[in-house]
């Protein structure tokens, strides 16, 4: 039912002017997807473990009781990275 004409809000009029409608506010950027070498140390070092880093605990990110926190903190050793794969063909 579009006629051509467009309508404005009450919210889009200012001091007698008309308002530009303000650009909707972007996605908040995903966290970089990199191992935390340090925090795995410490999170392993509270449950009586010892390792140098993330690539110590790749056999855990499949761990039922352990799995999701190891990737969480060890997201490219457990290959929980998305890579955009386009192509320019």
């Amino acid at each position: 039912m579009s006629n051509g004409k467009k309508y404005v809000t009450i919210n889009s009029i200012k001091d007698g002017y008309v308002q530009p409608t303000p650009k909707p506010t972007p996605p908040p950027t995903p966290p970089p997807c990199i191992d935390d070498d340090a925090e795995i140390i410490i999170r392993a070092a509270e449950v009586n473990m010892t390792v140098t880093g993330c690539a110590d605990v790749v056999d855990l990110c499949e761990h039922e009781e352990w799995g999701k926190g190891v990737q969480a903190i060890c997201p490219v050793t457990c290959q929980e990275c998305y890579i955009n794969e386009e192509t320019d063909d």
